[in-house]
């Protein structure tokens, strides 16, 4: 041991440097994860700097501006069936953060860059995406696998039809995506 301890004594400042860079960066991993916008939106629920999204490729997702587009969903075709004339609507994506969410009313309030946007959802899909799922490990304890996706602070895209205010979640059958 006499051998370490003269080693240890000779190179006591660096192994001091080097111990505590290395519980600060464990420390920092920890609890500072993400960026100063990140950071804003787990403390304070908005942005003070700028969005989390603002310098997303808008064109490559095809995200637009919801405050764009009009206020009355646009008819991209129609069809009769049964002698009912049905619209197809244009769909949109849009992207935010979600800052709330009202399981009785099955809406999520969304962040985007512009503003904010009320998400209206059917009710199975928003319990679909609202679940928590969570497992037994081996140790008999409930480990949690996946949160809600409408948890405040997830970034979320969503495809639908504006009407109004709102922003009305909506699929078809020849549309990609769930």
């Amino acid at each position: 041991m006499d051998i370490f301890r003269e080693w240890i004594n000779k190179n006591r400042e660096y192994l001091l440097e080097e111990l505590n860079s290395k519980i600060f960066k464990e420390d920092w991993d920890k609890y500072a994860k993400g960026s100063l916008s990140a950071w804003e939106m787990e403390v304070l629920c908005f942005y003070y700097h700028d969005h989390e999204l603002k310098n997303i490729n808008n064109k490559k997702y095809g995200i637009v501006d919801f405050f764009q587009l009009p206020e009355n969903p646009v008819v991209e075709r129609t069809f009769t069936k049964n002698g009912k004339t049905i619209n197809i609507f244009e769909l949109n994506k849009i992207c935010g953060t979600c800052i709330a969410k009202d399981k009785t009313k099955s809406t999520v309030t969304l962040l985007t860059t512009t503003g904010v946007v009320t998400v209206k959802f059917r009710k199975e899909y928003f319990s679909l995406f609202d679940k928590q799922i969570s497992e037994k490990g081996l140790d008999n304890v409930k480990h949690i696998v996946e949160k809600s996706w409408f948890n405040r602070g997830n970034m979320i895209m969503v495809m639908g039809i504006r009407s109004g205010d709102d922003f009305i979640v909506k699929k078809y059958a020849s549309s990609i995506g769930h």
